[in-house]
């Protein structure tokens, strides 16, 4: 019998990104992963529809997590330190690393962090019954979309057809009442936003942001 999903706690999500974005401006990696937990639990609730989203993120989740707990955690303490560390060694461009590169990883879990804020900001702005179908597609194709081939892409767009409306889909993904995340909504995406700049910023200096 598969195991029952917890549903996303909002309250959770936000001590997470106020946790995630450190004083000196950096991005704690342990604090973001464990953010994108929460946010992979929610993918798991929206069904099959995004569960090669889901399981992809999971995957990358993994990797970096192996990679916090190996011999070389010290580097990746923050996000920053983990691109300088292995720019510094090459082992964003080795083939014959032992490991994965955590960079080339993270980019694939930046990508998503895009999606996500945009399809939640698009949600904020939805009456209670309206269907969140049409959001998400908008929100697919500028985001996702040009990270996936064209089969994905098919396939994703026609099953969002599924997604509920604004407030079945808070309750079948959330812990807290629809109100209470109409409130919680705007922090949460200010937190977000915050980060995804971060990093975008940090790969665009660092000229990453079209690592293979």
């Amino acid at each position: 019998m598969a195991a029952t999903i917890q549903k996303l706690d909002m309250n959770e999500l936000r001590r997470d990104l106020d946790l995630c974005y450190r004083v000196d401006g950096t991005v704690d990696l342990l604090t973001y992963l464990r953010g994108y937990r929460s946010l992979l639990r929610f993918f798991r609730l929206l069904g099959r529809i995004f569960s090669f989203v889901a399981n992809d993120m999971e995957s990358k989740i993994l990797v970096l997590e192996n990679l916090l707990n190996s011999a070389d955690g010290s580097n990746y303490e923050t996000i920053h330190s983990m691109i300088e560390f292995e720019t510094s060694t090459g082992l964003i461009s080795d083939p014959n690393a032992p490991n994965p590169s955590g960079s080339r990883t993270l980019l694939r879990l930046h990508w998503a962090i895009e999606f996500i804020i945009a399809f939640l900001e698009k949600v904020k702005d939805l009456a209670d019954d309206d269907k969140t179908c049409p959001s998400c597609q908008e929100t697919y194709k500028v985001t996702l979309a040009k990270h996936h081939p064209w089969i994905i892409q098919k396939g994703a767009l026609f099953a969002m057809h599924t997604l509920p409306t604004t407030r079945a889909l808070v309750q079948q993904t959330c812990v807290q009442s629809v109100d209470e995340v109409r409130k919680a909504l705007p922090h949460i995406l200010d937190g977000g936003k915050l980060i995804y700049k971060s990093v975008q910023k940090l790969y665009e200096d660092n000229d990453l942001l079209d690592l293979p």
